[in-house]
């Protein structure tokens, strides 16, 4: 009966984080329908992005999720090393696409048809790389009880949306991967003594409750400026 329980728990939380992602693709539509004319081409360009976004998924993960399955549930591999092995070559490669995305930025654009909007195909490279680095950590659920991938990919999602939200996704992504790192590594990653008494996890708290700060800060400021303007 607790194996039962838990497979519904395990695919109520998945099933739903995946089903409300493509309802929230198909919410889309009809806001870049009537957002942009039929004339200007804006619908196709975001089709074709997409495409590339998925395709680029595809081959920059190179199969790294199944090697993690493969391996992390053998005996004589250590779980820790397996995920910061597929983390650093993921996280690598991430890396180094988005730098030869950025340096060759203007011939890339230019042969796609972009050479006008060449930030169209920066801004792709970009959030791929974030997708592929926030991505890895979503293997360790199944692993794990631990939940709060779908903050960490809102809050990448919120700061694509706008360059000025970057500051909330690091400080919710990292303070998330340092946390989940303690679990992995079984120790603590800084320990702080004040007057006698000792803290832990004082800096991934300190950094969440700063992103919180951040985004409240953040929709106050939006909601004075739109009142200003009604």
């Amino acid at each position: 009966m607790a194996g039962l329980k838990s497979l519904a728990k395990e695919t109520a939380i998945y099933g739903l984080s995946s089903i409300v992602g493509r309802f929230l693709n198909y919410l889309l539509v009809p806001i870049y329908a009537s957002a942009m004319s039929a004339a200007s081409g804006g619908y196709g360009v975001v089709t074709e992005v997409y495409a590339w976004t998925a395709l680029l998924l595809v081959i920059l993960t190179y199969g790294m999720e199944t090697t993690f399955f493969r391996f992390v549930n053998k005996e004589e591999e250590n779980p820790a090393r397996v995920y910061s092995t597929v983390l650093t070559m993921v996280g690598s490669t991430s890396l180094i696409f988005v730098a030869l995305c950025l340096a060759f930025l203007p011939q890339i654009a230019g042969a796609m048809g972009y050479a006008e909007h060449p930030w169209y195909i920066g801004f792709m490279a970009m959030v791929v790389a974030m997708v592929l680095v926030v991505g890895i950590p979503f293997l360790l659920p199944h692993m794990h009880e631990r939940y709060f991938y779908l903050a960490d990919v809102l809050a990448v999602c919120w700061a694509v949306s706008n360059w000025r939200r970057i500051p909330a996704a690091v400080l919710v992504c990292g303070s998330s991967l340092a946390s989940y790192s303690v679990y992995l590594r079984l120790k603590y990653n800084y320990i702080l003594y004040i007057s006698g008494d000792y803290l832990v996890m004082f800096w991934e708290t300190a950094a969440m409750a700063a992103a919180l700060v951040f985004c409240i800060a953040h929709l106050v400021i939006l909601c004075v400026k739109k009142g200003e303007t009604t």
